[in-house]
């Protein structure tokens, strides 16, 4: 009896039935991964673009619009920095303004009308974007000119998009639950601020 079952141990440990099964799962559970990482990449790239689309969309209305810090709408440097008309003015004589869904920096006032324009023509691109996740930049660098009709600044003007999360499937399985997209911006220079209305 017991050399019977010695035999029979010997024949199991030997033999090489469904070993094929344990080699396709292994290989199938590692094509499965690779696949789904395949499609996080495009999902990723697509995410990337989206945004990019977005800010770019969001810079052009910006330039054209009323500025969404309102102390840059109707700037005089006549009056306030006492140049003559005609000369251009200083970089640095105006202080840079950052907004956002919540206000402006240097003392700025939001104007909370052109933002949400500016965010509603950025979500055509990146349905998933929010007024939080937008930051909109005014960087006076010495263009412009005094008395010019309209604003006497002529800023750059950035739209950033930023913390935006990104779900990956095939990281999910490591247990990572989502990996933060990177910002993107796009500068254009503010040269026809108040142009037309933000709300084309």
């Amino acid at each position: 009896m017991t050399m019977n079952r010695h035999a029979r141990l010997k024949r199991f440990l030997r033999s090489e039935d469904g070993s094929m099964a344990v080699e396709f799962s292994i290989v199938g559970i590692l094509f499965l991964i690779v696949a789904l990482a395949v499609i996080d990449m495009s999902r990723l790239a697509w995410e990337l673009n989206s945004a990019k689309a977005a800010a770019r969309a969001g810079a052009r209305l910006a330039v054209v619009s009323l500025p969404v810090a309102t102390q840059l709408a109707d700037y005089d440097a006549v009056s306030t920095l006492g140049l003559p008309g005609g000369s251009a003015v200083p970089a640095g004589a105006v202080p840079d303004y950052v907004c956002t869904s919540s206000g402006c920096s240097n003392g700025g006032t939001l104007d909370t009308t052109t933002f949400n324009a500016i965010v509603t023509r950025m979500k055509r691109y990146y349905g998933r974007l929010t007024a939080a996740n937008v930051v909109i930049e005014y960087r006076h660098r010495g263009l412009g000119v005094a008395g010019f009709i309209g604003p006497d600044v002529e800023p750059l003007v950035t739209v950033k998009v930023r913390n935006l999360t990104f779900r990956s499937a095939s990281l999910q399985i490591f247990g990572v639950t989502g990996l933060t997209v990177p910002s993107v911006t796009t500068t254009l220079t503010g040269e026809s601020l108040g142009a037309t209305s933000a709300s084309i």
